[in-house]
């Protein structure tokens, strides 16, 4: 892992140095830095960077809100987790309609949420 977050790093001051902080190819490795790290810090960062390039709408967005959505789980900050797996699903439903497969992840994470909060017929309605 050591070794990852260094190369993560040097790609981010290479990319920056390149092209400029607002990159997009920035985004991506920030995303996978702050997976690597799990720590919202980059993880924003990463949102930051696909929002201001490719708008509210742009897809990758949904993996990001997802896995910081994961660190806010395991945080217990639920209630920000369940914003960002309802903006996931919205992203995701508007993209690619309802029979998406990769739907089944985002209302499995909200499903947790609701699970964990105690809202357990919420969480079964997702689950089915």
């Amino acid at each position: 892992m050591k070794e990852a977050k260094c190369l993560y790093k040097k790609a981010i001051e290479i990319e920056k140095n390149k092209y400029g902080s607002d990159y997009i190819g920035l985004a991506s490795i920030f995303n996978n830095l702050a997976h690597v790290y799990e720590t919202e810090g980059r993880l924003k960062e990463a949102i930051v960077i696909k929002k201001k390039k490719f708008g509210l709408d742009y897809v990758g967005l949904a993996t990001t809100f997802n896995n910081l959505a994961g660190v806010y789980i395991k945080e217990r900050r639920l209630k920000e987790a369940e914003g960002l797996c309802k903006e996931a699903i919205e992203i995701e439903k508007k993209k690619y309609g309802l029979d998406y497969v990769g739907l089944a992840v985002r209302f499995n994470n909200l499903a947790q949420v609701y699970e964990t909060e105690g809202r357990l017929k919420e969480a079964e309605g997702l689950y089915k």
